[in-house]
């Protein structure tokens, strides 16, 4: 390690991190080096095995909510599906702060040009669900029905979420 010679040390990380006893832990090391040496397919590959590990320890993703998280703002780049499910598999076990900025941002990449909006409509409305009266899921949740047509949903969103509401501003921003 004191060598100095990142690829090698990356290269012994990585057969490690192979091994059917490495933890993510043990994997964080070599994701760490990878993403420090712009080496991001193969942080993303090692983030892989560190989610894999996780979900066959005891603890589960819980042992490893950053592993997950790192996976799914890559994931955000090309596969919003594959984003969505980490965020699903996380939702009961992570922070609810680190849920619901995950969930926002994934929902911002489905809506951005219309990539995915019935995506971004899934992710938001399992965040209403946690938390009806937050206004970062509320507000792009209509809006992503506004523009998709789904009138019905649309009114859904402000009469499920207009009770919850205690701030006059709030409730005139619905309106």
């Amino acid at each position: 390690r004191a060598s100095g010679e990142w690829e090698i040390l990356l290269d012994f990380l990585e057969r490690r991190a192979q091994l059917a006893d490495a933890t993510p832990d043990q994997i964080r090391e070599a994701v760490d080096l990878a993403n420090a040496q712009g080496e991001q397919a193969r942080g993303e590959a090692l983030l892989e095995r560190a989610v894999s590990a996780a979900r066959q320890s005891d603890q589960g993703v819980a042992g490893a909510v950053w592993a997950v998280v790192a996976l799914c703002r890559q994931k955000m780049r090309d596969d919003l599906r594959a984003a969505r499910h980490l965020v699903v598999e996380i939702s009961d076990v992570a922070p609810t702060e680190d849920v619901f900025a995950l969930g926002t941002e994934l929902a911002a990449a489905a809506s951005e040009d219309d990539a995915d909006l019935q995506l971004a409509a899934e992710v938001l409305e399992m965040l209403r669900e946690r938390a009806p009266s937050r206004r970062d899921v509320w507000e792009p949740l209509s809006d992503v029905y506004r523009r998709i047509g789904d009138r019905d949903r649309f009114m859904n969103v402000i009469s499920n979420t207009l009770p919850n509401l205690m701030d006059p501003r709030e409730r005139n921003a619905l309106r």
